[in-house]
């Protein structure tokens, strides 16, 4: 039986609700994030779960995931992804924050991804998730 382990990878200020089942990935500065730090955290989490592994993501994981798939020669361990109300950070309000997190990746993922998103999300239009979702070839779904 092939079994699968979930991550949830929360988002700035270690935001969002870890979903019943997931283990959180742990980041060591939650308040200052730096891209990179954060894409390690995720590549070892990722080395070490000895099954298929699902991604849920919430803001600014949203863009982390983008980045470590970019990047990760491990990416094929991942069997799906769900990507909650990502976090715009190329916004010249979250650009200036967040400062080494633009550009955001917007290659098609290698791994079946969905991205939701809703008009209640503050750093992100639902037109700019549609985007991104169209991007990393994710299906949409705007709530």
């Amino acid at each position: 039986m092939n079994r699968m382990t979930s991550l949830f990878l929360a988002g700035w200020h270690n935001a969002g609700e870890v979903p019943s089942g997931c283990i959180r990935i742990e980041q060591a500065d939650w308040v200052r994030p730096l891209r990179g730090d954060w894409m390690i955290q995720l590549e070892e989490a990722v080395l070490r779960i000895p099954t298929s592994v699902e991604l849920v993501a919430h803001g600014l994981g949203c863009i982390l995931v983008a980045a470590w798939a970019s990047h990760s020669q491990n990416a094929q361990r991942v069997t799906a992804v769900t990507l909650w109300e990502p976090d715009d950070t190329e916004r010249d309000d979250r650009r200036r924050l967040l400062k080494s997190w633009s550009p955001i990746p917007m290659q098609r993922l290698p791994f079946p991804s969905t991205v939701r998103s809703s008009p209640h999300n503050p750093y992100c239009t639902v037109e700019r998730a549609q985007c991104l979702a169209h991007s990393w070839g994710s299906v949409f779904h705007g709530d």
